[in-house]
Formats: structure tokens, sequence, C-alpha cells
């Protein structure tokens, strides 16, 4: 069962960007191979693989707020098979802090490229719109994983997503 919190009213109009508390923190997006961690920016963005690069914007997305294109990413499967918490409705700029982006797996299968990449971060102000499972609290983080299908075309999309507890335990995906 999901843990639930109770979060301050959401502010649809803040900016995140001039609260001051905010830019002080550790807001780079760090990219591991479980050993190595380098930072990824706009102007480096081109040394990474084409699924990193789709998690750094996926980053920068849900960090503006942007849930219309948040729900682009996804898969029509991905939909189908999805419960009520899954689908993402109207939800704030989020304060996302101490990111970091890291491969767990890759696999090709039936002329697809598969991709099984953990994003963690933490999120200063929770206010429950994207994310109800984490505390109001910056103490906390659940990673989450994004299983990527990349098509013979290069477009890569979603295809499922689950925490990270749900993921090891190898029985949440097909």
């Amino acid at each position: 069962m999901t843990r639930r919190y109770n979060y301050v009213d959401p502010d649809y109009d803040l900016d995140i960007f001039e609260d001051e508390g905010y830019m002080a923190k550790d807001r780079d997006i760090w990219v591991s191979d479980g050993m190595l961690k380098t930072v990824i920016t706009d102007d480096s963005r081109s040394n990474y693989s084409p699924e990193i690069q789709f998690m750094y914007d996926l980053v920068n997305i849900i960090i503006n707020g942007d849930y219309i294109e948040y729900n682009k990413i996804f898969t029509a499967e991905y939909f189908e098979n999805a419960d009520e918490d899954d689908l993402r409705e109207r939800f704030t700029m989020q304060q996302l802090f101490q990111i970091e982006i890291e491969y767990v797996d890759r696999w090709e299968a039936g002329g697809f490229s598969y991709s099984d990449i953990m994003l963690t971060y933490r999120i200063r102000n929770n206010n429950g719109t994207f994310r109800n499972d984490l505390d109001y609290n910056d103490d906390g983080y659940i990673p989450v994983v994004y299983r990527l299908v990349t098509d013979k075309e290069g477009t890569i999309r979603a295809r499922g997503l689950m925490t990270h507890y749900q993921y090891r335990t190898g029985l949440y995906y097909d």
C-alpha cells in the first residue's frame, strides 16, 4: 500500500526559479554508471545516449510543471494498463534537487531496444501534485524506474513506470 500524506494547497502560479531556497539547492542533473557520476547540461547533453537525453528532458519537464508534455512521453500501452494513480493531470512546477539518472538494464527484443533507467531526486516543498508518495519535507526520496522503448526510427517513449522497490521484485513488468 502506498503511503499518502497531507499537503499544503498547491500554488500553480509559483515560479520556483524565483525561490532563493530552491535556487540554493543542488539542482544539477547527475548521470551515474554505478561508479562514476557526471553532470549533464544543455551544452553537454549530446555526449550522452539518446535514452539519457530523453531522461534529462523528462526531468526538465517535471521541474517546469509541464503535465501536457509529461503525458506525451508514454506509449499508448502504458495508458491502457495504467491505474488512476499513474495518470497525470495538472501538476505544479516541481522543486527537484539532488537529481540522478542511472541505467539499470538494457536489452533488445522484437526489433525494439529497451532501457530501464532509474531516476532519483528529492522534492523541496512537495505539494503532492506530482508525487503523492513523498512527504512535504525534502528529506525523503523513492527512486523510480522508467522503462523506455526505442523503435526502429529512434523514437523513445516510456512503456512503464514503477518505484525502484517494485522494480527490484521482478514481478512488476511482463
